[in-house]
């Protein structure tokens, strides 16, 4: 961070801290919609452990997964 503004500095923690926020409602939504806690360990420990973009796959993959399948009760519900 040599060299960077006040500003720069500024956005750089506000966006560190949004993305925070975002991942830890995500890992939230996983662990009540597995009801289990192993979902969102997995997930995460994928995510610590992957190199590439296979971890990040394997979050939107779940996440997508679990969504449609409570679209599905919904559907059914209705």
């Amino acid at each position: 961070m040599a060299g960077d503004g006040l500003k720069q500095i500024g956005i750089r923690m506000l966006s560190e801290i949004g993305g925070r926020i975002v991942a830890g409602y995500y890992f939230i939504y996983l662990l009540e919609k597995s009801k289990s806690l192993f979902i969102p360990v997995f997930v995460h420990a994928i995510l610590d452990y992957t190199v590439g973009g296979i971890g990040v796959l394997t979050a939107i993959g779940t996440g997508v997964y679990f969504f449609i399948l409570d679209r599905k009760k919904l559907h059914k519900s209705l």
